[in-house]
């Protein structure tokens, strides 16, 4: 059997950056504790608005949205979540990799051999896991075959010297 504690500790929300934290009346107070706010139903499934971690968010399901600076938790609407909701989600992981010259297959490898858009800059690939920086005097465009797999080479050649 799982052990309950039966003492719960005080809730700490925090307070937007809006309100003065010392004209924080009564009733302000009361709907702060309150959250999570349940907004109403799409699809049947529950929408609610909190604070979190990063700050204000609507969630719907496993679907997580921000509020924008503008919107206050507080006072944000079913429709307005609805529109939340509705938009792609803006992630700060690592954005789509997009290959900007397809190079040809690597003889060795068989694997298709690429000039990629990296965050770093453009950089090559050929299917294994070592990539090699394209050289800032090299524009991706001019790159060819030979040239990635000699600079992949020579970046399997440092990686073994380091080991």
């Amino acid at each position: 059997a799982k052990k309950m504690s039966l003492t719960y500790g005080p809730k700490h929300i925090p307070i937007s950056q809006t309100i003065d934290p010392a004209a924080v009346s009564l009733p302000q107070a009361l709907q702060i504790i309150s959250l999570p706010r349940v907004l109403g139903e799409i699809d049947g499934v529950k929408v609610s608005a909190s604070v979190g971690r990063f700050g204000p968010y609507v969630k719907k399901d496993n679907e997580f949205r921000s509020l924008p600076k503008d919107k206050d938790v507080l006072s944000i609407t079913l429709e307005e979540a609805r529109v939340l909701l509705a938009q792609e989600k803006t992630s700060r992981q690592q954005k789509k990799i997009t290959a900007l010259k397809e190079l040809g297959r690597d003889p060795a490898s068989g694997k298709p051999a690429q000039v990629l858009d990296g965050r770093y800059g453009p950089y090559v690939g050929n299917g294994t896991r070592v990539f090699a920086s394209v050289p800032k005097e090299t524009k991706p465009e001019a790159v060819t075959l030979t040239q990635a797999l000699e600079w992949i080479e020579n970046k399997k050649k440092k990686k073994r010297q380091k080991k």
